[in-house]
C-alpha cells in the first residue's frame, strides 16, 4: 500500500513537472516576442534618429555653403549676393569639387524631386555631392537664394522669389536661404532650415 502511494507521488510530480516546463516555456516565448519587437522599434528609432541626422548637417552645410560665398564676395570686392542666382533664378543645387576645393552653385533644378537635385556619396572622400559617377544617396537637396528687398522709405522687408526682382523704391538686402532634404522614404519629413544673410557692409 505505502510502495503504491510513493509511486503515485512521483508520478504526480512528474505530471506537475511537465505543467512547468510547458508553462514556463510560453511565458519565455511571450517575452521572446516583446523583446524581438523592442529590439526592432530600437533599430528603426536609430535609423530615424542617423537619417536625421544626415539630413539635418545636410541642410546646415548648404546653409553655411552660401554664407561663405557671401563673405568671399565682400573680400573680392564683390556685391553680396554675386553668383546667388542665374537672372531671376534662384533654386539651386550645391556641388562640391574636391580636386579644385570650390563649390558651385547649379540652377538647373527647379524642386526637390528633380532629378539633379538627388545626391551621391563619394566612398572615397566620404563626401555626398550630385555628381552621378558616385553611388547613388537616399537623399535629395535644393536650396532657394530668395531676395530680401528693404524699403527705402518705411524700413518694410518683403522676400521675393524666383522670376520676381526687387521693385522701384527698394533695395536688396539680402538672401533669405531656404535648404531643403528629402529622403527617399515617403516616411521621412523634409529637413528644412530657413536662415537670412545680409549685406552688412
Amino acid at each position: 500500500m505505502k510502495i503504491i502511494l510513493i509511486n503515485k507521488i512521483i508520478s504526480n510530480k512528474k505530471g506537475f513537472g511537465a505543467v512547468e516546463l510547458l508553462v514556463t516555456i510560453v511565458i519565455v516565448a511571450i517575452a521572446l516576442v516583446g523583446i524581438m519587437g523592442l529590439v526592432a522599434k530600437i533599430v528603426e528609432a536609430t535609423k530615424r534618429s542617423k537619417v536625421q541626422i544626415v539630413s539635418l548637417n545636410l541642410a546646415r552645410e548648404a546653409v553655411e555653403v552660401i554664407r561663405n560665398k557671401r563673405d568671399s564676395n565682400w573680400l573680392a570686392g564683390n556685391q553680396h549676393y554675386n553668383g546667388l542666382e542665374n537672372g531671376t533664378d534662384y533654386t539651386a543645387t550645391l556641388n562640391f569639387n574636391p580636386v579644385t576645393n570650390e563649390w558651385t552653385l547649379n540652377f538647373t533644378p527647379n524642386s526637390i524631386d528633380d532629378t539633379a537635385s538627388k545626391l551621391y556619396f563619394d566612398e572615397t572622400q566620404k563626401i555626398y555631392s550630385h555628381d552621378t559617377n558616385d553611388t547613388p544617396a537616399d537623399f535629395s537637396r535644393i536650396v532657394s537664394l530668395d531676395l530680401i528687398c528693404r524699403d527705402n522709405a518705411t524700413g518694410t522687408e518683403t522676400i521675393r522669389t524666383s522670376g520676381s526682382v526687387c521693385g522701384a523704391g527698394t533695395t536688396r538686402v539680402g538672401t533669405q536661404i531656404t535648404a531643403t532634404v528629402k529622403h527617399t522614404a515617403s516616411s521621412f519629413r523634409n529637413t528644412v532650415i530657413v536662415d537670412k544673410i545680409y549685406n552688412w557692409r
